[in-house]
């Protein structure tokens, strides 16, 4: 590629992350690998309280995602990362918020499918590294930062070396390690799913007998995203119930296409699910160790 070839690919990237589209490009960490564990949280909060509990919720910095959904008393879901050992203080602080009326911790079981890149249909993934390599000694939490949002420059890994006060071909070398060992579980653009098209998506709950069948089924279908088997506890109070089963993001152009796609899904699965639709979004970032 020349010069003025490489010039022109950065206008566009800049261009793109100016109008929100690319929300960052760099490394997406895997928690697990940091000492870090990720859970989903469901809140029953009410109507009155919403906007308060939901900003609040969202200015953690353990919070990665907040979003108000409809389809039950639980209204605002959580994904919240910590380290392990201070999760269940977290969770319980969270739970203890005034507004908060019930809360329930989705426990993964299992993982089926966690992607997040998009194409014309919808994700194109699944993008988990899979390792068994174990990570020896401390991770290197300032290189790591630094990936995690690259500059557009024609040497992004000489600058980031520059600020780090080590040489362009270390950086490189240390981050070809960190994706071989799994603590990046990929490379490349995170997108605002919304503005390249998918406007509407879903939290689809399915019970059902068979979960890992339906699971890898599921994990196949290019508008899935994410896909997890998920045990589901009450914190406090006892709920009304609790939601058991495989947990599917569901994405969509419209939320008649949306419901088209569930109503597929729900013709392989044949059982009725429990759809949450996404009503608007308190948070969304990205897991960035602190």
């Amino acid at each position: 590629m020349s010069s003025s070839e490489e010039d022109e690919v950065l206008k566009v990237l800049r261009y793109l992350k100016e109008e929100g589209v690319i929300r960052r490009i760099g490394a997406v960490l895997e928690p697990r690998k940091l000492g870090f564990e990720p859970v989903l949280l469901a809140f029953s909060v009410g109507g009155d309280r919403l906007e308060e509990v939901g900003s609040r919720m969202a200015g953690y910095s353990q919070v990665t995602h907040c979003y108000q959904r409809d389809g039950s008393e639980y209204n605002l879901w959580v994904v919240a990362v910590e380290r392990k050992g201070y999760l269940e203080g977290l969770i319980r602080e969270l739970a203890d918020l005034e507004g908060v009326r019930r809360a329930l911790v989705l426990k993964c079981e299992r993982p089926y499918k966690l992607a997040t890149t998009f194409g014309r249909e919808g994700v194109l993934g699944p993008t988990t590294v899979r390792t068994s390599k174990k990570v020896e000694g401390p991770p290197p939490l300032r290189l790591l930062r630094s990936l995690s949002d690259i500059p557009l420059v024609r040497r992004p890994f000489l600058e980031i070396a520059e600020g780090l006060g080590m040489s362009e071909g270390e950086v490189i070398a240390r981050t070809e390690k960190l994706v071989n060992f799994g603590l990046v579980r990929r490379f490349g653009a995170v997108l605002d799913h919304a503005k390249v098209g998918f406007s509407e998506n879903a939290l689809v709950l399915w019970g059902t007998e068979e979960p890992n069948e339906l699971g890898v089924t599921f994990a196949k279908l290019p508008w899935v995203s994410h896909c997890y088997l998920r045990k589901a506890y009450a914190i406090g109070p006892p709920s009304s119930g609790s939601f058991c089963g495989v947990y599917t993001m569901v994405h969509a152009r419209s939320r008649r296409e949306l419901k088209d796609r569930i109503s597929r899904m729900r013709e392989v699965a044949g059982a009725e699910p429990s759809v949450f639709y996404t009503l608007r979004c308190f948070k969304k970032g990205s897991f960035e160790p602190g």
